[in-house]
């Protein structure tokens, strides 16, 4: 009986502990609940706040974008107003570019206008001194005094006579009489050179070397204006080897005579 007491005692105090530790687990069973709920409550506020700091970001990057719209409004606002800065100073530019235009323009016009004025002045001179050597008549001289002139143009030769003070004018006129051409006159020296006539001191010139020659003739060339240059027999010069083929003109023996005679010396040695 002692051991069925002892039995008993020690299946009270199992079942006393049994029930201590349902309690002990109960309680641990409403902790963990307690603490899952807990989870869940802080899992739901992390959510939130994740939610919450979404949305953050997302004002964050549309303030951000609106900033960056905003800067790149007033970047091309700024460049706009350069832009026409620039445009306003080109205009200006350009308006004093007109003006000086405009003022150099009336300025060349008015050159114009005196220019015009004088070379009308200059006109009516040239054609009083045209219409008073028109009506110029030389004194009469005998033909003895005169000098007998032979004109080369091209393979055209004739004579004329002149005065030993004739002037260069008086010269035109008489050549005119001859060959109504545009001419330019050179005399040809004892050394074969072609001296171009201008002015009446050329002639003079010409006049004296022809008296201290004593030739019976003086030789004056005559060339078309704007023409090829000629030899003093109005032939053209000769081609070079190899331009025979291209149709040039031939030299006669005469002009290869005189040609052969000049080697050597300078035919453009002409005095202006």
């Amino acid at each position: 009986r002692s051991e069925l007491d002892n039995v008993a005692k020690s299946h009270g105090d199992t079942v006393a502990k049994l029930d201590a530790e349902r309690a002990a687990h109960k309680a641990t069973q409403e902790k963990t609940v307690q603490g899952e709920k807990h989870v869940k409550q802080l899992q739901d506020q992390l959510a939130s706040e994740g939610r919450d700091k979404a949305a953050l970001q997302k004002q964050l990057e549309a303030e951000r974008k609106s900033r960056l719209h905003i800067l790149s409004d007033f970047e091309s606002e700024r460049k706009q107003r350069e832009h026409l800065i620039k445009q306003l100073e080109a205009e200006q530019k350009l308006r004093q570019s007109l003006q000086k235009a405009v003022s150099t323009k009336e300025e060349l016009r008015l050159k114009a206008e005196e220019e015009i004025e004088r070379l009308n002045q200059d006109i009516q001179e040239m054609m009083d001194e045209i219409d008073r050597l028109k009506t110029f008549e030389p004194p009469e001289k005998t033909d003895d005094e005169k000098i007998n002139v032979k004109l080369f143009l091209e393979d055209d030769i004739r004579f004329l006579e002149v005065d030993p003070d004739a002037s260069y004018e008086e010269l035109i006129i008489a050549v005119g009489k001859v060959f109504i051409e545009t001419y330019v006159i050179r005399f040809e020296d004892q050394d074969n050179h072609h001296i171009t006539l201008k002015t009446s001191d050329d002639l003079k010139i010409a006049i004296r070397q022809h008296e201290k020659a004593e030739s019976p003739y003086l030789k004056l060339v005559l060339e078309k204006a704007g023409a090829k240059k000629t030899t003093v027999f109005g032939f053209k010069k000769k081609k070079k080897p190899g331009d025979e083929g291209a149709g040039g003109p031939q030299l006669d023996r005469k002009s290869s005579w005189f040609r052969g005679k000049n080697k050597g010396r300078d035919d453009d040695d002409d005095f202006e």
